[in-house]
């Protein structure tokens, strides 16, 4: 975008000479005040491009003799292609005789307008007469800056903030462009061409916040994973952090669950009231979408939690299925069915056929139990067992050991169901179930083996395509003899 600023009596040229054709692609016209209202009409209408002005201190005509085809801005906020442009007329108080103000009048004109530039979400451009205090300003009193220009600059911070009144001789020796925390001073002294970027720059920025700070929406995530079915799944305990989205208010709340517009700051400070006092809350309503949830009811609740710190919330939850369309969707529906069978919700596996041995290793788990220790145990309490005696505290320690890492897609619950397993088989025939210190045990071998086994990368992705179902075969005898000719004969057909 290009922008042509005019300002002060240096531009009262013989205007009859001066064409557009001189300052080619120009968007946009500014005037900082000083000019003859004849001089703003006749760029209006050689550019035919919108002209904004604020009145200089020497233009008090105006108000008789306005410009034509122009548009003052003076105490308004103007937008052009988004850009968000604030006007202030006039200079510091010297006498009176021409449009001025003492720096409590333009101080309190500022304030006034703070709900205008609130509803705009703040300015882009400043346009003045007159330069803020201590930056381009003159030492004589007609000429020195606004404080309050100052503060403006420092609250709002603006891009840009264009002034003239000082002139181009004397106080215009000073740099035309100077720098205000991160706001550019622009003396507009006769006449100035800016090109900015200002569109790209917003555009990018706008794409930025989007997709960085927005919930995700259900909508949005309902086409793309073409949902079908729906499931009531009742009140159950969920984990806030994987509360991602919303359904239908995923612009009114940010990533971290903060409210993006004021007013209702209210419920939420009422709703953390309430978790402080431990005063008990409804339950949320979520729909969840595979191992996502999304709000329906309860934002407030969500962002009071999140902003105190809380790990869980009590929630009523929906869960909406994808069709049978691909592997992904076919192991979560696995995964669903042991959850369903089982009770647990914590444990992952690679292949849906994992999910059938898990629940078969559950039940051989359940029979011992039944048998040793307690008759009158379900089946999903047996899992319960299963999972807080075996398989957590293996899974913790293959995490630990990082053995997972020495393989491609292939998840810490499969090992510990591959060592479980091979467990099981072994102590069968002694109508002996695992123990966790053979768990551990047969970890800690594995890691060694692993470490051994890929610590040549050449060898790494060699070993790997059909060696993992062996590495136990010297723990198995009664495997031992099928598995080493197997064994033997991959070796002949690979190397």
């Amino acid at each position: 975008m290009k922008i042509l600023i005019v300002g002060d009596e240096e531009f009262s040229l013989p205007y009859q000479f001066f064409t557009p054709e001189e300052f080619p692609g120009i968007d946009l016209i500014l005037s900082s005040g000083d000019i003859e209202p004849e001089h703003l009409s006749f760029l209006a209408e050689k550019f035919k491009k919108p002209l904004f002005y604020v009145r200089g201190n020497h233009d008090a005509i105006y108000t008789f003799r306005s410009p034509e085809g122009c548009r003052n801005i003076d105490a308004h906020v103007a937008v052009f292609r988004g850009m968000r442009i604030l006007g202030l007329e006039g200079s510091i108080w010297y006498g009176g005789k021409g449009v001025e103000y003492t720096e409590k009048q333009m101080h309190r004109k500022i304030r006034r307008l703070s709900f205008l530039i609130w509803l705009k979400k703040g300015v882009d451009i400043v346009l003045t007469h007159s330069s803020p205090k201590g930056i381009h300003e003159g030492e004589d009193p007609c000429h020195q800056g606004f404080e309050s220009f100052r503060e403006l600059i420092f609250k709002y911070k603006p891009l840009y903030f264009i002034h003239g009144h000082v002139g181009c001789s004397g106080y215009g020796k000073k740099r035309r462009v100077d720098l205000m925390d991160k706001t550019k001073v622009v003396n507009s002294c006769g006449y100035y061409i800016l090109e900015t970027n200002f569109e790209e720059r917003r555009k990018k920025k706008l794409f930025q916040r989007k997709k960085k700070s927005l919930l995700k929406c259900f909508g949005e995530e309902s086409r793309k994973q073409n949902l079908l079915y729906q499931v009531d799944k009742g009140i159950k305990m969920v984990e806030i952090s994987k509360i991602v989205g919303s359904v239908g208010r995923s612009v009114d709340f940010n990533i971290d669950f903060r409210p993006q517009r004021e007013n209702t700051q209210e419920r939420l400070n009422s709703a953390k009231s309430a978790l402080k006092l431990g005063i008990s809350l409804s339950p949320i309503e979520l729909y969840k979408v595979k191992d996502e949830y999304y709000v329906v009811d309860g934002h407030h609740r969500v962002a009071a939690a999140k902003e105190l710190g809380k790990k869980y919330l009590e929630a009523h939850i929906i869960e909406y299925l994808p069709p049978k369309d691909s592997l992904e969707n076919i192991l979560y529906y696995a995964k669903l069915d042991f959850e369903y069978e089982t009770g647990l919700e914590k444990v992952n596996f690679s292949r849906p056929a994992e999910y059938k041995k898990a629940i078969s290793q559950i039940r051989n788990h359940y029979f011992y139990l039944k048998k040793n220790k307690d008759k009158k145990i379900t089946f999903k309490e047996s899992a319960y067992y299963w999972f807080y005696d075996i398989y957590q505290p293996l899974r913790i320690t293959i995490e630990k050991e990082k053995i997972v890492n020495q393989f491609k897609n292939v998840t810490s619950g499969d090992i510990c169901l591959y060592i479980s397993e091979q467990l099981q088989l072994r102590n069968r025939k002694n109508d002996y179930y695992i123990s966790l210190s053979e768990a551990l045990k047969e970890a800690s071998l594995l890691r060694e083996e692993t470490r051994l086994l890929t610590s040549s990368e050449d060898f790494k992705e060699k070993i790997k395509r059909f060696l993992f179902p062996y590495l136990y075969l010297e723990k198995y005898p009664y495997l031992q003899k099928l598995g080493r000719e197997k064994f033997v004969s991959s070796l002949k057909k690979f190397f």
